[in-house]
């Protein structure tokens, strides 16, 4: 009797258990030669974070691995700042994504990281020279850098501290102005001034 119950604790188990070339409903089928090697830090130059950039991936099935090139792991930090990527928020993009994180052949970690080497946004005096420009006629010439219905980076400064978020941009902005923009999560509306390519920020620190 010990045994017959045994066997069927090992049977769930395995049943409930995801692994790799398992086809999953839903979800992508992993490939048998897979592999990934996950960094505990990593530096990006894009305005977004990839699953590339996070780890290295190898595998003859290149759907598959165009697949997890696609997997986007929100906007990156602005340069002299750094952004945790945590395991549960990573697997919520893999599934997104299509991908099972339990299929996986190696196992996420609990955080990675992440930095940037994106160049620093331009200063205040900068933002405000081109806004002063602009108020003189030059605003009409120059190209507008967010587009309503952008999504956009959102960098809350805090004074030392700072937090990403994205965005969509409810307004058309160039350098300098100032936008309106809903926050995908929350639906809630805010303004930010413009000061790069699809990045608004918004300062709190004063």
């Amino acid at each position: 009797m010990k045994r017959v119950v045994l066997a069927c604790v090992i049977a769930l188990a395995m049943a409930a258990t995801p692994c790799k070339g398992r086809v999953l409903p839903g979800y992508l089928t992993v490939p048998d030669d897979l592999v990934i090697e996950f960094r505990s830090t990593a530096s990006v130059v894009n305005r977004d974070i990839w699953f590339t950039d996070i780890a290295a991936i190898e595998s003859s099935d290149q759907d598959f691995v165009r697949a997890l090139e696609q997997v986007n792991l929100g906007p990156a930090p602005s340069a002299g700042y750094t952004r945790n990527l945590t395991a549960g928020y990573i697997e919520l993009r893999l599934r997104q994504q299509k991908i099972h994180p339990s299929s996986l052949p190696v196992e996420i970690p609990a955080s990675i990281l992440v930095t940037s080497e994106a160049k620093t946004p331009p200063s205040a005096s900068t933002v405000s020279a081109a806004a002063q420009t602009s108020s003189h006629g030059g605003a009409s010439s120059s190209p507008y850098l967010i587009e309503r219905g952008e999504l956009v980076r959102v960098c809350v400064k805090t004074g030392s501290a700072e937090v990403t978020a994205v965005g969509e941009a409810r307004t058309n902005g160039r350098l300098g102005d100032l936008v309106e923009v809903k926050n995908v999560d929350t639906g809630k509306r805010f303004y930010g001034r413009v000061v790069a390519a699809g990045v608004v920020e918004v300062d709190l620190s004063g």
